[in-house]
């Protein structure tokens, strides 16, 4: 049996300049969450309610067995118990009390009948009173694990959900587990692997109970690791064949096998309650023997090799055993549910165990109950309509509000009327493939939303019939799955904006019946397949390969089609994927991590922050979205693991408000080595108008804090349109009235500086006081001359910086910022001066030349920021093979550190930065650090070998952003090369060992494309040590 072993290695970078912090790098547990938290008892109590068919029968045998009766006689309790030896007597009696543990917390979860309650923590208050040990016999691992399980659930379900619980009893009952059943736990995990695999199953799964019982992040991850791939029979990577599915007890007896797959499945599911897909393990190993296992019981042949197990005492089976074949244990349910249900796996031989078991009772050595327990298949679901982005009552709110002229809805409907898709003049441009444009799609689709939000607030039926004309265009023309051009994923954007649009429209009584039922059709015919392929195969490449904005959208379309066209299936599917995705779309990997602030609010980093803010705040508006609609349908995904959605959204709108936040470091198969907070987009607010729903859900409903939100929401209200989102949302979102212009007129920006470079001057300042600004007027005048002109005027932009490129030589400029917002502009800043720089003569020690084939190569030089050098090229470009390149350097011997910061690039510029290099010939070693390459964002180290054609690269920061700094660094025969935002706090990319003479070229190189002249570079802060 092959054994693979896979490590995750994080590296928590911060970063020093902005916040001190503590990353955060772990969830919270989730609780109730020891196999079923309260979102699924409440639906296994509905299907009790509904009589649901094989899970009410199920219900029906939980309900008469004997250890499930609030009646029960205890036959104990034991000062000590045991399955073995001296004290064997007590192994029946002491296992159905402690089935009376378990069962009567299950009963009182599903019945809300406190005398079920009330037995299930008498017996365990009972034994806490009297059990001292459990001796150290052969079976006592087992044990513990068998009769703890049952202990744990008890003890979290009732902790969580029953307030009458005795605290005396239950700290007593915790004690009892703590320092008898758990100490035995931990001497398995201690000793060499002696036992077969169900013991090493039955033990880790009490151990993850426990673990989220306890709150234990340590003795999770231990269970965890061991589950995966610890020394042991009883762990994946050792218990199941990853080609076939064989068991390690295959050749023992069938009973074994049953116990201890069913104890993975255990163990699988309850990492999935707390947001941990196990069962995906090892390419769904799990399935591969649970489908072995029900193949051979059902009296079909499969494939069977001699087993050499961990302990080697193992190893004499030559066949497959039939002992106990047939007999079939309450395991199966449990995984089908996840691998079918949930994920829409086959698992064939394993229905047709179930189609013989049906309904699944119970044995004492699992959960048992499954077709009650474990059955999401068969929850059903009424849906509420409307009930995608808005319901009834929204719609009437929007309507009563903006006739009633309060604020703000009246002055978002003024916004929404002035929108070119608002009018029912609109025409629609549907296509039989949507994917040949989905940007013209996301339009017509728009249009027919803000079409039907004006006819049900107006009640002007002209956009009503615009509406209607547009679903149906579109309904009677597509006849095929969209295929796009590129971008597949994003074809979920307009897909979920027609499911929004149609789910208002609804109640329209122009939409003819006939026709909403086409729309419905298309919708799940050739739409849905779209979002449901993406997300199960996300192109056939790495499911973290691809952003979060890109799930995202393709979630919202799963809910908002599942809600449109009643079927719960899709909707599901949307929502499990919301919680237990594997992609970068699931909430847990949206916000890879946690950060706890000084003030102990937590922010969420979002997963796109190192790439730009534009697609930060995209996937926020996306999964904003999504929370809506499950919202509108009672389920609660805003709050899902501790409001995780809402920290996510405060760190992406707290950047975007120049207030700094803190970064782990990130990567993912793209090879991202995100190391820092993306400044690209940064402080750029206009296109993303999301915030209004996430501030009134949060703090306006729920009452939980959410100021960055909330001054988000604050600066761009009243929310106009975008092209990615439907926007308005101080119309459609608003919960309650404001006055409007909300904000005091913000404050006189401060500290204004210049920083002077050659052919620029950049002025920064300090965000306004407050953080009331939602943009700037940047003004400019020829000093003494006090005509000042603005130069920048930037509207719901607050980015604190401004470079001027359109100066002359030795004048001298004043330059003055005022903050804007809403309710108007503050005074102007006092003035700061800044003369344009003149190119000056080159220090002595640098010398300009040319690699190869060069055109239009030059140089000028300025004595500002510690050496400031522009670099200027028509053509000279550097590739595998291909070696011409402008060069400024210097000779320096032996060891050294080289940096400089890359401030300015214009044109067709496709390489900057550093080179080390042995000659000046074409050819020779040479290393470098450089900027650019595809989208001109990846940092790159290069090294190059006499002899060799190809160059070789290892990757920084691919979504770095001028200005950037890098430096090289030699040691001997060794090259270093790291990369920094500010020059002072310095990350690592990679190390080679080159052959180079002692003294060599270093300096400053470009790749320059050709063009028409005006490509160049400007390169500064030059220091070597």
């Amino acid at each position: 049996m092959k054994c693979r072993t896979s490590a995750v290695k994080r590296l928590c970078v911060w970063l020093g300049c902005l916040l001190v912090v503590c990353p955060v790098l772990s969830r919270s547990f989730i609780h109730p969450g020891v196999l079923h938290t309260k979102e699924r008892m409440k639906q296994i109590r509905a299907l009790v309610k509904e009589k649901n068919e094989d899970a009410y029968a199920s219900y029906l045998l939980l309900e008469k067995h004997p250890c499930a009766q609030a009646d029960y006689k205890m036959e104990g309790p034991f000062d000590t118990i045991s399955r073995d030896g001296k004290f064997a007597y007590t192994k029946s009696k002491m296992e159905r009390d402690f089935s009376a543990v378990y069962l009567n917390a299950l009963m009182w979860g599903i019945t809300g009948n406190e005398a079920h309650a009330r037995k299930s923590a008498e017996v365990l208050a009972a034994y806490a009173r009297v059990l001292k040990r459990i001796p150290d016999t052969n079976d006592a691992p087992l044990l513990a694990g068998l009769e703890g399980f049952k202990i744990v659930y008890a003890l979290e379900l009732l902790k969580h959900t029953w307030r009458k619980m005795p605290e005396d009893d239950y700290k007593d009952a915790l004690r009892m587990f703590t320092k008898i059943f758990l100490p035995v736990l931990d001497t398995f995990y201690d000793r060499n692997p002696y036992t077969n695999g169900n013991w090493g199953t039955i033990v880790t799964k009490t151990y993850m109970a426990a673990a989220i019982h306890l709150d234990d992040r340590n003795m999770y991850e231990k269970a965890r690791a061991f589950y995966l791939d610890g020394r042991d029979n009883g762990t994946l990577a050792h218990y199941i064949d990853g080609e076939t599915g064989q068991i390690q007890e295959s050749g023992r007896d069938q009973s074994h096998c049953m116990l201890g797959i069913g104890a993975m499945a255990t163990v699988c599911e309850l990492a999935w309650q707390q947001g941990d897909d196990l069962y995906s393990a090892k390419n769904n190993r799990l399935l591969k023997g649970y489908e072995y296992v029900a193949r051979y019981n059902l009296g079909y042949d499969v494939p069977f090799v001699k087993w050499t197990d961990i302990t080697g005492k193992y190893c004499d089976w030559n066949e497959v055993s039939d002992k106990a074949r047939g007999r079939y244990m309450y395991v199966f349910e449990i995984a089908y549910n996840h691998y079918v249900n949930r994920m829409g796996l086959p698992m064939p031989f394993t229905k047709q165990v179930l189609e013989q078991l049906r309904p699944e009772g119970y044995d004492r050595d699992q959960p048992g109950f499954g077709t009650l327990l474990f059955n999401e298949g068969a929850v059903g679901r009424k849906f509420v309509h409307p009930g995608g982005l808005h319901t009834l009552a929204d719609l009437e709110r929007m309507k009563m509000m903006v006739a009633q002229g309060q604020h703000p809805w009246a002055e978002s409907w003024v916004e929404l009327q002035k929108d070119p898709w608002a009018q029912s003049t609109f025409e629609p441009r549907p296509m039989m493939n949507m994917g040949n444009s989905r940007q013209k799609a996301s339009a017509d689709a728009h249009a027919a939303y803000l079409n039907a939000i004006r006819w049900y607030v107006s009640g002007d039926e002209a956009y009503a019939r615009c509406a209607v004309n547009i679903c149906n265009a579109w309904s009677e023309t597509v006849n095929q799955i969209p295929k796009a051009r590129q971008d597949q994923g994003l074809l979920g954007i307009p897909i979920s904006e027609f499911a929004m649009a149609a789910e208002v429209l609804r109640v329209c009584p122009l939409w003819k019946k006939d026709d909403f039922e086409r729309f419905k059709d298309m919708m799940v015919e050739y739409l849905y397949p779209v979002s449901h392929e993406f997300l199960q195969t996300h192109g056939g490449g790495n499911v973290d390969y691809c952003w979060t904005n890109w799930d995202a959208c393709n979630m919202v379309a799963l809910v908002a089609i599942g809600v449109l066209c009643d079927r719960p299936d899709i909707y599901r599917e949307g929502i499990e994927y919301f919680k237990h995705g594997l992609g970068n779309g699931s909430i847990g990997n949206a916000v890879p991590y946690l950060h706890r602030m000084e003030d102990g609010t937590v922010l969420g980093q979002w997963q796109e922050s190192g790439r730009d803010q534009e697609h930060a705040m995209l996937g926020v508006g996306f999964l904003g979205t999504f929370c809506q609609i499950a919202w509108n349908q009672g389920d609660d995904l805003f709050a899902y693991d501790h409001n995780r959605l809402l920290a996510g959204a405060e760190y992406v709108a707290r950047h975007n408000q120049m207030r700094g936040v803190p970064f782990t470091y990130y990567n993912n198969s793209q090879g991202l080595n995100n190391r820092w907070p993306s400044i690209n987009g940064l402080g750029r607010l206009e296109d993303r108008p999301v915030w209004e729903m996430i501030y009134n859900h949060y703090e306006v409903l729920k009452g939980i804090p959410a100021p960055y939100s909330k001054r988000m929401a604050e600066l761009l209200r009243p929310e106009h349109g975008s092209k990615d989102h439907f926007g308005y949302g101080s119309l459609t979102f608003s919960l309650r009235p404001s006055n409007y212009p909300l904000l005091p007129t913000p404050e006189v920006p401060v500290g204004l500086r210049t920083e002077i470079s050659i052919g620029q001057i950049r002025v920064d300042w300090e965000p306004s006081a407050g953080y009331f600004a939602n943009g700037y007027i940047v003004q400019r005048s020829e000093a003494g001359r006090s005509e000042f002109k603005d130069i920048a005027v930037y509207k719901e932009k607050v980015t604190n910086w401004f470079i001027d490129t359109h100066i002359e030589e030795g004048k001298t400029y004043e330059y003055r910022v005022a903050a804007v917002n809403k309710t108007g502009t503050s005074r102007f800043s006092e003035c700061v001066r800044a003369t344009a720089i003149s190119e000056g003569e080159w220090p002595q020690e640098w010398a300009y030349g040319e690699i190869g084939d060069v055109v239009g190569g030059k140089v000028a030089y300025a004595d500002v920021q510690e050496g400031t050098f522009r670099l200027e090229c028509r053509e000279g470009f550097m590739g595998n093979g291909v070696e011409n390149t402008p060069f400024i350097y210097r000779k320096i011997k032996g060891d050294f550190s080289f940096s400089c910061r890359v401030n300015a690039i214009k044109g067709n510029v496709s390489e900057c930065g550093l080179m080390a290099k042995e000659t000046l010939a074409g050819g020779g070693n040479a290393v470098t650090m450089t900027l650019g390459h595809f989208g001109r964002r990846f940092a790159r180290m290069g090294w190059s070998v006499k002899g060799e054609k190809k160059r070789h690269f290892a990757i920084g920061n691919t979504y770095t952003w001028v200005p950037a700094w890098f430096k090289l660094v030699r040691v001997g025969r060794v090259f270093y090369a790291y990369e920094s935002t500010d020059g002072v706090n310095w990350f690592y990319v990679h190390s080679t060992r080159m052959d180079m003479p002692v003294e060599i070229y270093v300096g400053m190189i470009g790749s320059f494309r050709e063009g028409k002249g005006g490509n160049y570079v400007v390169l500064d802060h030059i220091s070597i040590d």
